[in-house]
């Protein structure tokens, strides 16, 4: 190589070893939080979840600003009970729009906005490969790749030949809004033998169409609860969290919405304050009962590996993937990969 050539990698080198490695400057928070990712199963996603959090809330007037965008693809095809059946055979653009700010040094108040795309997607190649790599192809991949229906778009339930619950290909719109609170007290705050426990209250805004299966028509009321513990470059998360949907949309006994629980537990490893590696597994109670269709009535898994790097104090970026893992596969999405990305600054 030319000298020029290795002046270049030498300089490329150092931008990049002083932009992942050198620290920030003197009092800039060093804990990332845990990956900001929900539940992507299609039908999780009609309700309200909350984005998994820090317990300790933002500053006095500091403001946070995110977005959180994650492509997930789906495929099941199942029949239920009395009639019901469905196929999801879809990828689903999730990109939620978050604004936080403090009041005082215990309360935190937001406001979290969806935006849905839901087509037929490009990842329907790629995770046949790897299924088969691994020696794990679900039967009803194969049988898509068989009738070549990769990449097709499907998103609908009925029953007895009647729609219940339909998806638009190529449609784009806004879902629920939800406005959200977080009170951590300071008799809670972290010593050196507890953790941090705050407290979450949310309302969702049924403002997503209900024809389009971007919101499930109804608001949902929702109670959590957000732990934090730090051990040295280590820090520990877990979310409890349970939503209550107001009203029923289907006038069916069997697809009455139920309330539903989650939780999350979390690590973050900090090998600078600038670049931490974070993972995490969720888990989701079912939204409805006894429709004999998993992907309502089974509960879902969504573990997720990610890296959290800060390139200045002001900016924090999170990217990663999810996958299902240990529940059925039937019950939630199949595979998907998020970007987060956030700015904080004080009024």
């Amino acid at each position: 190589m030319t000298r020029p050539g290795l002046f270049r990698w030498a300089l490329a080198a150092g931008v990049a070893s002083w932009t992942f490695l050198v620290p920030p400057a003197a009092g800039v928070e060093e804990i990332h939080g845990p990956l900001a990712i929900r539940n992507q199963s299609a039908i999780q996603l009609l309700f309200f979840q909350f984005v998994p959090e820090r317990a300790v809330p933002l500053g006095h007037r500091q403001v946070s600003l995110r977005l959180d965008v994650t492509e997930t693809n789906t495929l099941t095809a199942e029949v239920g009970r009395e009639g019901l059946q469905g196929r999801l055979d879809l990828e689903m653009t999730h990109a939620n729009l978050q604004a936080r700010i403090g009041l005082g040094e215990e309360w935190e108040l937001g406001i979290d906005l969806p935006i849905i795309a839901t087509h037929g997607g490009f990842m329907d190649g790629f995770i046949d490969w790897f299924e088969r790599l691994i020696d794990y192809e679900r039967p009803v991949r194969a049988e898509e790749r068989r009738r070549d229906m990769e990449n097709e778009f499907t998103y609908r339930v009925t029953r007895n030949g009647e729609t219940v619950l339909e998806g638009v290909e190529g449609r784009v719109g806004v879902g629920d809004l939800a406005i959200q609170a977080k009170w951590a007290p300071s008799q809670l705050r972290e010593t050196a033998s507890t953790p941090t426990v705050a407290l979450r209250l949310a309302f969702k805004v049924p403002s997503g169409d209900p024809d389009a299966a971007l919101g499930s028509g109804r608001p949902d009321i929702a109670l959590g609860l957000a732990l934090e513990k730090t051990l040295g470059r280590w820090s520990l998360y877990g979310n409890l969290n349970g939503t209550i949907p107001i009203g029923d949309r289907f006038d069916d006994p069997h697809m009455n919405a139920q309330p539903i629980f989650s939780g999350m537990l979390g690590v973050e490893y900090r090998f600078t304050p600038r670049l931490a590696i974070v993972g995490q597994i969720t888990g989701n109670s079912p939204p409805f009962r006894r429709t004999g269709l998993d992907f309502f009535d089974d509960w879902s898994d969504w573990p997720a590996l990610g890296l959290s790097w800060a390139p200045t104090p002001a900016w924090r970026l999170q990217f990663g993937i999810t996958e299902n893992l240990f529940t059925l596969a039937d019950a939630g999405a199949d595979f998907g990969f998020f970007l987060s990305a956030s700015y904080r600054f004080s009024l």
